[in-house]
């Protein structure tokens, strides 16, 4: 019976040390510490996740925003370019007009160069006789539209056909009307 009486008082719990009690301690600090830097490293680690998305997503708008800008340029130009094309169209439509009336009816065109910027026109033809040929000279002359004429290449060709080649300016008066 004294064994069960034993059993059945209660024992004091044996006191730990002192340096196992601050071991302990010191552990579940280490613990507390680490689990705090585990969850602030991952929601700092979240952060820059969506911080990059973010960045990605401005990136790519930039990147279209650039390229509808070289499309505006690009596109800027072509009309740029036609214009200045309509413009031309304009001038050059006045002098084939201004052409086409001081024209000789006998007088065949076979090529025209004209250099807009200097106003020069190399035209070459073909025509009846030299009467027509020198007649198509004087037209031009007259019509005070003209300037610097020369002829050069009068050949008689094969066919009993004078060919006639003209070189001249034209007047800023004339595309400007």
């Amino acid at each position: 019976m004294k064994k069960d009486l034993v059993k059945i008082i209660p024992k004091s719990k044996p006191k730990t040390s002192g340096p196992v009690r601050i071991s302990f301690l010191i552990l579940i600090l280490i613990a507390l510490i680490v689990a705090g830097l585990f969850f602030y490293l991952e929601i700092k680690s979240n952060s820059l996740v969506e911080k990059n998305e973010q960045l990605k997503e401005k990136i790519d708008n930039l990147k279209k925003k650039t390229e509808l800008e070289e499309e505006l340029l690009t596109t800027s130009y072509k009309i740029k370019d036609f214009s200045k094309l309509v413009e031309e169209h304009k001038e050059i439509s006045v002098f084939f007009d201004f052409l086409k009336n001081s024209c000789h009816p006998k007088l065949e065109i076979k090529s025209l160069k004209m250099d807009l910027p200097t106003r020069s026109v190399v035209l070459s033809g073909e025509t009846s006789s030299f009467e027509t040929a020198g007649e198509q000279i004087l037209i031009l002359k007259k019509s005070g539209e003209i300037e610097n004429i020369e002829a050069s290449d009068l050949t008689l060709s094969r066919k009993g056909r004078v060919n006639i080649g003209l070189r001249f300016n034209f007047s800023n008066n004339l595309i400007n009307k």
